[in-house]
């Protein structure tokens, strides 16, 4: 039998702020939403992306000063024969292809500092686009008695959702923008998708917590801010976490020749009457940083 093969974007260990504990954390590359203040540009496409780290690159004028190879700077996409080509290895590439075992294997490293509460969490991207490839990986890491926890924005077919969700101990889930046109003109997202996920985590009596990325105009705003607080109330998460907008992602959106759109930091006061807003729900709120 054909050996099954994830792309990965990146496996993070020793995470604190991915649920519960000190985690693992796997990207999966892929997603079907293009949110302005993504961190993870590099997990968008389900493809591996070659690019020119311009920190080792040598060029100049488009030319390579070396061996006159650099037409490579001059062409629409750049591929692996690209990357064994450069003298300086300069051309690097976000993700790689995994066996499910090459993932366990490092997982099973870290399962010692897990203790009670830690374990995985599947990041992205949207690990949800890749529910059917994950699922015989998710067997194997429950037969070693280890959480499992998932990142994800509920923008993805319900079929996907259903076929893992048994797997899955913990949902972690975005609040983006909940306002029905703002969310399909920003985010390329369905907010009818969004809620009929919801309701079949519910049916299914599945723990989540909600993550909000608090980020003026895009999601802190009158109108969205008063569907957050309605959602909360309805559902009752675990908790709501908050967190504001950071630049670790502009590196990766220049090395993509991706535009990169600064956003100002959300002032502490205004995340502060948020987080109060929320607790009056009765609902434990913590702001966490990255």
């Amino acid at each position: 039998m054909k050996e099954n093969k994830i792309l990965i974007g990146n496996i993070q260990r020793m995470c604190v702020n991915d649920g519960p504990g000190i985690r693992t954390t796997i990207f999966l590359k892929g997603c079907n939403l293009n949110c302005p203040w993504c961190a993870n540009p590099e997990n968008k496409e389900n493809r591996i992306q070659y690019f020119v780290n311009k920190d080792k690159c040598i060029a100049e004028n488009n030319s390579c000063i070396i061996n006159n190879l650099c037409s490579i700077l001059k062409k629409s996409e750049i591929t692996n024969l690209d990357e064994n080509r450069c003298l300086l290895r300069a051309i690097s590439h976000y993700g790689n292809f995994m066996s499910e075992n090459e993932i366990l294997n490092i997982i099973l490293k870290d399962k010692i500092y897990y203790d009670n509460d830690g374990g995985i969490t599947f990041s992205g991207g949207e690990p949800l686009t890749n529910s059917y490839n994950i699922k015989n990986l998710c067997n194997k890491i429950k037969e070693h008695n280890i959480s499992i926890c998932m990142e994800t924005s509920l923008f993805a077919s319900p079929k996907l959702l259903l076929n893992i969700i048994n797997d899955i101990d913990l949902f972690i889930i975005d609040i983006k923008n909940l306002v029905k046109d703002e969310c399909f003109k920003y985010l390329n997202g369905n907010i009818d998708l969004y809620y009929k996920n919801i309701e079949i985590l519910v049916k299914h009596e599945k723990k989540f917590i909600f993550r909000i990325p608090v980020i003026e105009k895009y999601i802190y705003n009158y109108e969205n801010n008063l569907k957050i607080i309605d959602l909360i109330k309805k559902y009752k998460p675990l908790k709501v976490e908050l967190f504001k907008v950071h630049n670790l992602g502009k590196k990766k959106y220049s090395n993509l020749n991706l535009k990169y759109i600064a956003f100002n930091p959300i002032r502490d006061d205004e995340i502060k009457k948020l987080k109060l807003e929320i607790e009056k729900l009765g609902v434990k709120v913590e702001i966490i940083k990255f």
